[in-house]
Formats: structure tokens, sequence, C-alpha cells
């Protein structure tokens, strides 16, 4: 593959996994409402239910809600993990590319082939950076949508476990 159709996937991959970074960013958006949710719900099982176990109902209700207590903490522990500790590396601005470019300039300003040699190792230093950032922001990209599956999983196990402690709450209601 030539130097130029590789510098243009690079250039490419680098541009999709920053738009991916963002699209995941968004959604986090639904398992935290998907939290918010259950813990009215299981605020509301807290408040109402009785605090003592008379009955084999009353043991199952405490499991299920404990359970969908314990599910929550663990979505929010994976939801922690794909909100938070992921810094992107990102290409440099334009100042400081051209700052660079002007080091180049002034580095190999006495050499008789001075324009080749800036040309060529600005385009490399611009394509390893492609390369580079794009592979960093992919693997964080990776890390946090699989953290927001785990979570999700966990969020939809503890309104599992929610619903059905609320069925045992009505059946005790009877």
């Amino acid at each position: 593959m030539e130097l130029i159709n590789r510098f243009e996937l690079y250039k490419g991959m680098y541009e999709r996994e920053v738009t991916r970074s963002e699209a995941i960013s968004g959604r986090l958006s639904l398992p935290f409402a998907v939290f918010i949710a259950n813990a009215g719900l299981l605020s509301f099982l807290l408040q109402s239910v009785s605090h003592e176990i008379d009955s084999l109902t009353d043991l199952i209700f405490w499991l299920l809600f404990i359970a969908s207590v314990s599910a929550s903490m663990l979505g929010i522990n994976f939801f922690r993990m794909s909100w938070f500790g992921h810094t992107d590396k990102l290409m440099a601005t334009p100042n400081d590319l051209e700052g660079y470019y002007q080091e180049l300039q002034q580095l190999y300003s006495e050499y008789e082939n001075r324009k080749e040699l800036i040309e060529t190792y600005f385009s490399e230093y611009l394509m390893r950076s492609y390369m580079e950032y794009s592979t960093y922001i992919a693997i964080n990209n990776d890390k946090r949508s699989f953290n927001i599956f785990r979570g999700l999983c966990c969020f939809s196990t503890a309104v599992i476990f929610s619903f059905l402690a609320l069925g045992c709450y009505l059946y005790l209601q009877l």
C-alpha cells in the first residue's frame, strides 16, 4: 500500500474513533436512566415493606431486594468504569503542528533537498500520530463499550430482581 493511501487510511480511522468516542459518551444516558428508575422502585419498596421476616415470602422479598441492590452496585461500578478513567490522545493543535513544521524548516534549512526532507518527516509525523492516537482511542472505546454493556446487563438484572421483589410485596399486601 502506498504511503498516501496508508496516510488516508490512518486519518480516516482516527476520525472514526473520535466520532465513535462521542457516540459512546451519548450511550451513557441509558444505563443512568435505568439505574435512577430502579432506585426509585427500590426506595418505594424499602419504605413500604415490613422490615420483619415473618414468612417465606418475606424472606424471598428481602433476598430479591438485596440481589437487586447488589446488581445495581455492580452496574454502578461498570458505569463508573465506562465514564471515568479514559483519556483519549488527540491530534496536536494547528499551532503545534505549524510549530513542528517550522522546527523542521530550521533544522533542514542548510540541506539542498530540504523541501523533500521537511515534507517527508512532517508527513511521517502526521501518519505516526494518526496511527498511535487512533489505536489508543480505539482501545479506550472498546473498553468503554464493554463496560457499558456489562453495566446494562447488571442494571437489567437488577430491574428483574426489583420486579420480582415487587411481586412479593404485592402478594404480601393481599
